[in-house]
């Protein structure tokens, strides 16, 4: 079964749950705002999806990426800073 991270209110993430319902792929969503993943989850993402850069992770055409623009940044930042990944 698929793992999916999501955030409910994201357009982007409610027509992946749609595609995922409309095509009977089985998933277990997680909202990333209600239940976030852990700190060792994102560093082995980190780590394992180096080779994708930062912006597959966080949506950076977003509404709260904008607002939020900052905080993410400094935690992206930060995750690359304690991960093996070099900066």
């Amino acid at each position: 079964m698929i793992k999916f991270y999501g955030y409910k209110k994201c357009s982007t993430s409610r027509k992946a749950r749609k595609w995922f319902d409309d095509h009977q792929i089985k998933y277990e969503f997680q909202d990333l705002i209600e239940d976030p993943p852990t700190k060792v989850d994102l560093a082995n993402w980190l780590n394992t999806h180096q080779d994708r850069g930062l912006r597959y992770f966080f949506n950076t055409s977003g509404q709260h990426y904008r607002q939020m623009k900052r905080i993410t940044k400094k935690l992206g930042y930060h995750l690359l800073k304690t991960s093996k990944l070099k900066v």
